[in-house]
């Protein structure tokens, strides 16, 4: 048996991986490999952030209210408001009453609107103020722009 020594040397050339061998009856032969890489540029839960955001949107309420705390002072009552509602938000109270809807519902509505980041709140006394978080929408706009 005739041993043969064999030398690997192997290089990542843009998505491909270049194989180079040498052995001492062949001499030095170069392999071409296509390889899967994975790179992203977000975060990896990046998937999971985004379907909080189409989960609270896809609900036509939630879209309606994301919709009218675009400008609040157009929908909302401003002579009752007891804080500014483009830096404070607008009270939780007055979202129900535009909409009709019991406590408990629009609660969750705004929970879901939160978790997804598209709004804040902010406490008043014993009430709550829900503003659009203006950041964040464009950062999902821009994370759809590049994902999709």
């Amino acid at each position: 048996m005739i041993m043969q020594s064999v030398v690997l040397v192997g290089a990542l050339v843009g998505d491909d991986l270049v194989l180079s061998t040498f052995s001492e009856s062949s001499g030095w032969i170069y392999t071409r490999v296509d390889v899967m890489t994975t790179r992203t540029e977000d975060p990896p839960d990046l998937a999971e952030q985004l379907l909080d955001v189409f989960k609270a949107l896809a609900n036509p309420v939630r879209l309606q209210v994301l919709q009218w705390l675009r400008d609040p002072e157009l929908h909302f009552p401003v002579e009752r408001a007891i804080a500014d509602p483009r830096e404070v938000g607008v009270c939780v109270s007055h979202i129900q009453e535009k909409l009709g809807l019991a406590q408990s519902t629009v609660s969750a509505y705004m929970a879901s609107l939160q978790r997804a980041g598209l709004v804040r709140s902010t406490r008043v006394g014993k009430w709550t103020h829900y503003r659009r978080d203006e950041e964040r929408i464009a950062e999902i706009v821009g994370l759809l722009g590049r994902s999709l």
